[in-house]
């Protein structure tokens, strides 16, 4: 699912990808904890063991800075923001030495790890401190970062009245989400945190079994983090705050004013049809509109929103923002009912006779015979050929 996420968004909203680095770690994280303690298995364990620890200290800036990026509305990172991989940088080198160690070595320690798990405090992978610090810092790390977010989520809460974008469904929305994903990361990194001491102080092997309730609501707080992007996925648009646009290719007017466009535009209007005025995101999306009515970028074959947030200088989350919760209608479907309205256009003019259908689907903007096909079949319920007799028919008559 992790992976999932990072490659559906990768390209519409950067922020995602900080989440689903998350909650790949954490995925890694859980395995290890696993293979540790119940897999009793001397290959996996020899695997996971400690190689991927480096990564668990990555855990707190990706959580970091997909909060404070969601809730500015920005993507990337600032030159400062990678100080905060010097611990995992520094952890990372302190292992090397490890790194090298023959697998014969590896499945050695993993055997006395399997045969008495009290053993785990005295094994030591780490060139520049004991085990004990490794374990301790991965938790303490992470519950400093997460109270930095839920500290950041609170000073949003406090401005909210002071900004419109804070009162739309969007927004209240993410922030939910946002507060129930940092809530259930404090509840996880609680009981690695409680674990760790237990473990320090008692065996490892009694803490675990005094700990087992607190997995089971750990287990429930990361099924709740996990599952409610399967529930609300419109949550990783994250929160747009309009900006203005920066001497955008179309100067963004008043819906009105586009509707005195002249009637041979009349049906591309039709489709592109607005919706939730009062959203703060409108008069973006009527930028986008008068856009596609004037330029029509759509015919185009590589036309995308990777495009409109080129031309418009438009982050693609407002984009795909826009589209969802404004024109109400799935981008890809847009552009296809754009592209075969232009093609009825050229049917109906009776193009055909000079030029070919195939060669009125390449000026339309598809890419092959067969997408066109396709979408015309789906848009109009017949094929080009089959319109254009039945538009012959209508004339005669």
């Amino acid at each position: 699912m992790s992976f999932l996420l990072w490659y559906n968004n990768r390209n519409i909203n950067r922020n995602t990808i900080y989440l689903s680095l998350f909650f790949i770690v954490v995925s890694i994280y859980g395995m290890t904890h696993f293979f540790t303690i119940y897999h009793q298995s001397i290959f996996w364990l020899a695997i996971f063991y400690s190689h991927f620890t480096p990564l668990m200290l990555l855990m707190g800036p990706f959580i970091y800075f997909y909060v404070r990026n969601t809730l500015e509305d920005r993507q990337g990172l600032k030159k400062i923001d990678y100080l905060h991989f010097i611990p995992a940088t520094i952890h990372f080198i302190g292992l090397i030495p490890y790194y090298f160690k023959s697998f014969s070595h590896k499945e050695e320690i993993a055997r006395k790890i399997i045969a008495n798990l009290d053993i785990l405090p005295q094994i030591n992978s780490n060139m520049f401190y004991s085990a004990v610090v490794g374990y301790s810092m991965r938790p303490l790390f992470m519950m400093c970062y997460i109270l930095y977010c839920l500290y950041m989520l609170w000073g949003h809460y406090r401005n909210r009245k002071n900004t419109n974008t804070s009162k739309t469904k969007q927004s209240f929305l993410t922030y939910r989400w946002l507060l129930i994903l940092n809530l259930s990361i404090l509840l996880l990194v609680t009981n690695f945190i409680v674990l760790t001491i237990k473990g320090i102080i008692e065996d490892p092997s009694d803490a675990l079994l005094t700990m087992y309730p607190l997995h089971i609501i750990s287990a429930l707080a990361y099924f709740t983090m996990v599952f409610s992007l399967l529930f609300f996925p419109n949550i990783l648009y994250g929160i747009p705050i309009p900006t203005k646009l920066n001497e955008p290719v179309v100067k963004p007017v008043k819906e009105k004013e586009i509707e005195k466009k002249v009637e041979l535009v009349r049906e591309k209007q039709d489709l592109l049809k607005l919706y939730n005025e009062d959203d703060s995101l409108y008069e973006v999306a009527v930028a986008i509109k008068q856009y596609l009515l004037d330029k029509e970028p759509y015919l185009d074959p590589e036309f995308s929103q990777f495009t409109i947030s080129v031309d418009l200088k438009i982050p693609l989350n407002h984009i795909s923002y826009c589209f969802a919760y404004i024109f109400k209608k799935k981008f890809n479907l847009l552009r296809m009912e754009l592209r075969v309205n232009y093609a009825m256009k050229l049917l109906k003019q009776g193009l055909t006779e000079n030029i070919t259908i195939d060669a009125i689907s390449q000026e339309a903007g598809f890419s092959s015979r067969s997408n066109f096909y396709a979408a015309f079949k789906k848009i109009t319920n017949s094929t080009p050929s089959e319109f254009v007799v039945d538009s012959s028919k209508n004339l005669t008559c």
